[in-house]
């Protein structure tokens, strides 16, 4: 089953211009990408997602916490925030491994991915 995730909207601009999802890597928190963040454009919206079992994230004991498992939260909850744009996935380490595996789930949801 899965699970909507804690997201935190870095920047949201009215009328932006792309919209950025960064999803951390094995050990971290959305909040590893504050910083890169912080150097957006300011006309670009940019999201950020805790992982299955990261930061404020629900954290379910019987979860295999693999790519396929946090590739389907990470799908509810971007369905969930109902964006305007189609969105450019932001990985570094798990997050790049559940980037791609979103991107092979959902490939007319995903604009690009920057692993």
């Amino acid at each position: 089953m899965p699970y909507a995730l804690n997201v935190e909207v870095f920047q949201n601009p009215k009328k932006a211009k792309a919209t950025y999802v960064f999803i951390h890597g094995i050990g971290n928190t959305l909040h590893s990408w504050d910083e890169v963040a912080a150097k957006l454009p300011k006309d670009v919206q940019a999201i950020g997602i805790d992982l299955l079992g990261f930061g404020k994230s629900p954290k379910p004991q019987w979860a295999i916490y693999n790519a396929k498992t946090q590739a389907r939260s990470v799908g509810i909850t971007l369905l969930g925030l109902k964006l305007a744009r189609r969105p450019v996935l932001v990985g570094h380490s798990l997050g790049s491994l559940v980037s791609v595996e979103i991107a092979k789930r959902y490939p007319l949801f995903i604009k690009e991915l920057l692993l």
